[in-house]
């Protein structure tokens, strides 16, 4: 590891190292992050860099974890979560009223349920940002939870234990919320 300032391990980069694990995927990373995919190239390579190792293997379909890069991108997502647990704990002292909510969902819910929900959201609070990932099924929405990357998320009917479920619409269906969230 080089002692350089210009070569520092940055927040950023591991966002980024998340992202493009998560997606396996440079590209589709970019468009997650509302990067240029370059820098997202530019960005894991000064972090490999900085490590010394080499985190993702690239080829023609994307990009895959070495076994290193599994295990750092652990450690860069507990970081991460909790700089953004530090932030919300911030914001909350402050009293303030803006923020972001993130919200994971199967894809019938995210396209014909949750757009009219967001809207009446955005009236009522209009500081606070609503982010919508659409999942392909529940066992994603609740990765999404479990991984950090959503605050909400609605499932048919959350399996693990450890969500706090409440009705929604009088529907077969529940938001889950993840614990620290709630």
């Amino acid at each position: 590891m080089k002692h350089n300032p210009q070569n520092q391990l940055k927040l950023s980069q591991l966002r980024i190292l998340v992202a493009v694990a998560e997606r396996a995927n440079f590209s589709e990373a970019a468009l997650q992050l509302e990067m240029s995919q370059s820098a997202v190239s530019h960005a894991i390579a000064a972090l490999e860099e900085h490590l010394g190792v080499v985190l993702l293997l690239r080829g023609r379909h994307g990009a895959r974890l070495t076994q290193v890069g599994k295990k750092i991108v652990e450690h860069a997502r507990e970081i991460v979560q909790h700089v953004d647990e530090i932030t919300r704990e911030a914001a909350a002292a402050k009293g303030l009223k803006g923020g972001q909510v993130r919200i994971a969902s199967f894809r019938s819910v995210a396209t014909h349920i949750l757009p009219l929900v967001i809207a009446q959201f955005h009236q009522r609070f209009p500081a606070i940002t609503v982010s919508l990932d659409e999942k392909d099924d529940y066992p994603h929405v609740e990765r999404a939870l479990r991984d950090g990357q959503a605050d909400i998320g609605f499932t048919f009917c959350p399996p693990v234990r450890i969500w706090k479920p409440g009705k929604c619409c009088e529907m077969n269906m529940l938001p889950s919320c993840r614990p620290a969230f709630n």
